[in-house]
């Protein structure tokens, strides 16, 4: 009896006895940003702890060794960056702060919808931060753009005339234009560039052509709120008579840390901009009262919270855009001539004087459940629920006619990500619902595997591919006022392979 009884008195203390205690802490850049979806993993000379995971969004990690985290050390690593380590310690966060490799490495919120390094997408990505911008001194972001692979921009005219992007030999209207997560795509997809800048810090400049620029910015924060605001101003001119662009935006941002991992932000953007336009005056007379106008704003309010592996975010934003095109006055007709040869017909003007308003409301709800399982790799389950609602109001001031168009979008997507050390899988499928197009079901799945990680002198080589449908919708015009099923909406497929190899040598003191 009093060897029963000692079994269960020893059998009860040690229940009690706690087990080891995790490891917590954070993965940033030189900056001090927090990096997500870098890898880290315990490493230990006996090899008795061990276990790997991978950061959240905000950068943060835990990890619950073995035994008791005595020898061993805490090590995190990202493609584009050096690996850091620090000892293994449970009384108080571990920081790990990564350094940019020879070759860089940028988060991006990519297609998976959560923020993800881009080494890890199975798509080219192309990112112009705040140095390229000050670097180039592209004060539109259509002649910066210009520069990234696979990318043509067309302008019809000079500066502020409609600008279009083409991206690795598709139209247009395939581009999905995010600012902050709003959607800024007109109804159809298409997106209008011809004054959207990317004026970033104060400078005032002039110079050939009658060209200016001035910004001005402010910025700041003060206990749990930060904001920032600019203003940039941008004019130039040429020879060419009615050919002069004028360039105005307004824009703003703040941020307020509410606790528990939750903040709350707002942002606000308005552009004004008018250029001439004064037809193909290599040819004949100029036209001097022919204009087109745009202006626009962008607002949105935005609610996150992250709270131990669950990440919330809810959203509302509201793009405008006004756009007017204008030749009120009919102009003598003349018959086109160039190098003294002259053509066999005669031009004559025309008027026009044409409006459009467009509104789109954007509200959406995102939640994402990160988990770590160890050997079997971490696990990111994503669900997300959204509404577009487009409304267009065509107006022709000439003629006295106007046409008012309105159409909803819901949608519901749901993504799981795999994530080991050398392979990064996704795989989700949206439904959606179109008041012009019905219902479609849109799956998509992508990969990467890296075949070579890299190391002090050899390269990187990893192979990625991607497989899935899109959906084309109607223009504005195609839809008409009725809103019926229009059936030039349709769900494309798409795939892709590719094969990257990247070398990068670490530097010696």
């Amino acid at each position: 009896m009093l060897f029963s009884l000692s079994r269960c008195l020893s059998l009860s203390l040690s229940l009690l006895v706690p087990g080891p205690a995790p490891i917590t802490g954070v993965v940033v850049d030189q900056s001090g940003r927090p990096l997500p979806r870098a890898e880290v993993r315990l490493v230990s000379p006996a090899s008795t702890q061990g276990g790997s995971t991978f950061t959240d969004i905000d950068g943060s990690f835990r990890l619950t060794p073995v035994a008791a985290a005595t020898d061993c050390r805490v090590e995190a690593s990202l493609s584009g960056f050096r690996a850091a380590s620090s000892e293994c310690r449970t009384d108080a966060p571990v920081r790990l702060t990564l350094a940019v490799a020879p070759v860089q490495e940028t988060v991006v919120v990519s297609a998976t919808r959560t923020d993800a390094p881009s080494g890890q997408l199975a798509s080219g990505v192309t990112v112009f931060d705040a140095a390229d911008i000050e670097r180039r001194q592209s004060p539109q972001l259509a002649d910066l753009l210009r520069d990234a692979p696979g990318t043509t921009v067309v302008r019809g005219g000079g500066i502020g005339n409609i600008t279009s992007l083409f991206v690795r030999g598709g139209e247009s209207n395939y581009n999905k234009v995010l600012l902050d997560g709003i959607p800024l795509n007109e109804p159809g997809g298409a997106f209008n560039l011809s004054n959207v800048t990317t004026e970033i810090r104060f400078t005032a400049e002039g110079g050939s052509f009658s060209t200016a620029r001035a910004t001005a910015s402010v910025a700041g924060g003060a206990g749990r709120a930060d904001y920032s605001a600019a203003l940039a101003r941008f004019t130039t001119d040429n020879d060419a008579p009615n050919n002069a662009f004028d360039n105005t935006t307004l824009s703003g941002a703040g941020g307020f840390t509410l606790g528990r991992g939750a903040t709350l932000r707002a942002i606000g953007r308005m552009e004004r901009g008018r250029t001439g336009v004064p037809g193909q005056t290599a040819f004949g007379r100029p036209d001097l009262d022919a204009f087109f106008q745009s202006h626009g704003g962008v607002w949105g309010l935005s609610f996150d919270q992250t709270t131990a592996a669950l990440h919330q975010r809810a959203s509302y934003g509201l793009a405008t855009s006004h756009q007017a095109s204008t030749n009120r006055t009919i102009d003598p007709p003349y018959t086109p001539s160039f190098e003294g040869r002259l053509a066999p017909f005669e031009f004559s003007d025309f008027p026009y004087d044409s409006h459009t308003d467009l509104r789109r409301h954007h509200a959406s709800y995102q939640a994402d459940l990160t988990s770590s399982l160890g050997a079997a790799g971490t696990h990111v389950d994503t669900a997300l629920a959204d509404w577009d609602g487009e409304r267009a109001l065509l107006s022709d001031l000439l003629a006295a006619t106007s046409t008012r168009a309105s159409r909803n979008n819901v949608g519901v997507t749901f993504q799981h990500q795999a994530l080991w050390s050398r392979v990064f899988a996704t795989a989700g499928v949206r439904v959606e619902h179109n008041d012009s197009f019905g219902t479609a079901v849109v799956p998509r799945g992508t990969a990467t595997f890296y075949l070579r990680k890299g190391g002090s002198s050899a390269g990187t080589t990893k192979i990625s591919g991607s497989v899935g449908k899109g959906i084309k919708e109607p223009t504005r015009t195609a839809i008409g006022t009725s809103f019926q099923r229009a059936r030039s909406a349709s769900a494309r497929s798409a795939r892709s392979i590719s094969i990257s190899d990247s070398h990068a040598r670490a530097a010696r003191n």
